[in-house]
C-alpha cells in the first residue's frame, strides 16, 4: 500500500515522551503540514521519522532515531504505532532538546514504488468452462497508444498453475512421428497422464484424448502450435507450463509481427485463512502457497487492494507443506478472508510504439484446467501519462 506524501512536511513535537507513548502532541498548527490521517482508513496512514533535531540536523545521525506510523490525526495530536521499519522505540525526553517529525522517504517508500505495478490499461481475459480450450482465447487491448510506448506487461489470475505431479515418456515409432499420426506409442513413462492433459513433443502441443499403458490418442497441433514431424525416441512431457500471452499489432497475428510474448507465467491465487493484522508481516493461507519465490509481488484483494513483496514461504516454492507467506515491510489491516494473487511483471526490452490504438492478443493456459471460468488480468504500462494502480 503506497503511503500518502506531501512536500516539506516537518513538524515540531510539543513536549517529551517515553518509549511507550502513542498519542503525540505537536506544536499548535503543525499537524496541518501532514496529510490527513483517519484511523478507519488504511490508505491515509503514513510513516514519519522522529528524531532529536537539536543535536542531529541529519536524522540518520541520531542513534535514537525512530520511524513511527501515523494512524490518526485529531487537531494537533497524532496517534502513532511505534518502532516501525526495524527501528526501536526510544525515549524522546532529553532536557533542552527539540524533537521533530518529518515525512521523508524511508525503506517502505522505496518498496512501495517497487511493488506498485502501474498500468494505463487493464483487461481481464476469461478462460474456461471446460477442462480444455485447444485454441486458447483471443482478446484485444485498446485506447492505450496515446500514453506512449509500451514498457511493461503484468499478469495475474484466479488460478494456481502447475500440478504437483508430472508425466514423461519417449515416443516409439522407428519411422518417426508424422504430422498425421493421432496415436502415439510410448515407453519409459514416469508419472500419470489422463484425458484432457496436454503433452508436448519438441515445439508441438497435443491434447490427450485417450490413454492406455503404451499409447496416447491425441489431438495434434493445439494451443497455437503446428503439427510437425518428430523423431523416434523424442521426449514427450506433460504440459504444466502455465500461461502464455502473445500480443500483435493487427488481427492477422503473424509470428513475424509479434510485439511480445510472455511464456511460462506460473500464476498463483489463494485465500487467506482469516484477517491480516495491521502492520503484520505474515499472511496465513487456507492451503499451501505455490509458485511463490522471494521478491515475487503479490496483491491482496480488498476494497482497497494492497501490494507486497514476498520474503519467503515455508517449504519449496511449488509444493510448500506450510500455509504461510512472509512479506517484506508491513501490511495494512484486512478483515476476514481475502484473495491473494501473484503479480508477474514482464519488462519489454525495446519499448513498443504501434501504429494503431489496438493490440490483438492471444492467451493460452498450457495444462488441463479445472471446470469453471478462470480470469486472467493483464496490465499494460506505458512511458507517458500517469499511473493507475492494479485493481
Amino acid at each position: 500500500m503506497t503511503d500518502l506524501v506531501t512536500n516539506f512536511a516537518k513538524a515540531t513535537v510539543s513536549t517529551t515522551y517515553d518509549a511507550a507513548a502513542t498519542a503525540i502532541v505537536l506544536t499548535a498548527g503543525h499537524a496541518a503540514k501532514f496529510p490527513v490521517a483517519v484511523a478507519a482508513t488504511n490508505t491515509t496512514h503514513f510513516n514519519v521519522v522522529w528524531y532529536n533535531s537539536t543535536d542531529y540536523p541529519d536524522p540518520s545521525d541520531d542513534p535514537n532515531v525512530e520511524i513511527v506510523r501515523v494512524t490518526n490525526i485529531s487537531s494537533d495530536t497524532l496517534t502513532v504505532v511505534r518502532a516501525r521499519e526495524g527501528t526501536a522505540a526510544s525515549t524522546k525526553s532529553e532536557a533542552g532538546k527539540t524533537y521533530k517529525m518529518i515525512l521523508a522517504p524511508t525503506r517502505k517508500t522505496i518498496l512501495d514504488l517497487q511493488i506498485k505495478e502501474p498500468s494505463e490499461y487493464i483487461t481481464t481475459v476469461m478462460h474456461g468452462n471446460t477442462p480444455h480450450r485447444d485454441a486458447g482465447v483471443a482478446f484485444t487491448i485498446g485506447s492505450f497508444m496515446k500514453y506512449g510506448n509500451i514498457k511493461k506487461l503484468t499478469i495475474r489470475g484466479s488460478y494456481t498453475c502447475g500440478t504437483l505431479y508430472s508425466w514423461a515418456a519417449y515416443a516409439s515409432n522407428l519411422t518417426g512421428i508424422t504430422p498425421a499420426l493421432g496415436s502415439i506409442a510410448f515407453y519409459g513413462k514416469t508419472g500419470t497422464v489422463i484425458i484432457n492433459d496436454y503433452v508436448g513433443i519438441d515445439n508441438e502441443i497435443m491434447r490427450v484424448a485417450g490413454t492406455t499403458a503404451t499409447y496416447l490418442t491425441v489431438t495434434r497441433g493445439v494451443k497455437g502450435t503446428n503439427k510437425t514431424y518428430h523423431e523416434h525416441a523424442a521426449t514427450i512431457t506433460k504440459m504444466i507450463n502455465g500461461v502464455r500471452v502473445h500480443l500483435y499489432p493487427n488481427s492477422f497475428k503473424k509470428e513475424v509481427t509479434k510485439v511480445l510474448s510472455l511464456n511460462n507465467a506460473f500464476i498463483y491465487s489463494g485465500i487467506t485463512s482469516g484477517s491480516i493484522n495491521v502492520s503484520g508481516t505474515v499472511i496465513r493461507m487456507t492451503a499451501a502457497p505455490r509458485n511463490l519465490d522471494s521478491d515475487d509481488y503479490i496483491l491482496v484483494q480488498d476494497t482497497i487492494p494492497e501490494t507486497a513483496i514476498v520474503q519467503k514461504t515455508f517449504g519449496s516454492a511449488r509444493g510448500a507443506s506450510d500455509n504461510t507467506i512472509f512479506v517484506k515491510g508491513t501490511l495494512a489491516l484486512h478483515v476476514s478472508a481475502k484473495n491473494v494473487q501473484k503479480v508477474i511483471t514482464y519488462d519489454i526490452p525495446t519499448p513498443y510504439k504501434g501504429s494503431s490504438n489496438t493490440l490483438y492478443g492471444h492467451l493460452y493456459i498450457d495444462e488441463r484446467l479445472p471446470a469453471g471460468t478462470i480470469g486472467i488480468t493483464l496490465g499494460i504500462t506505458c512511458d507517458k501519462f500517469g499511473s493507475v494502480a492494479l485493481s
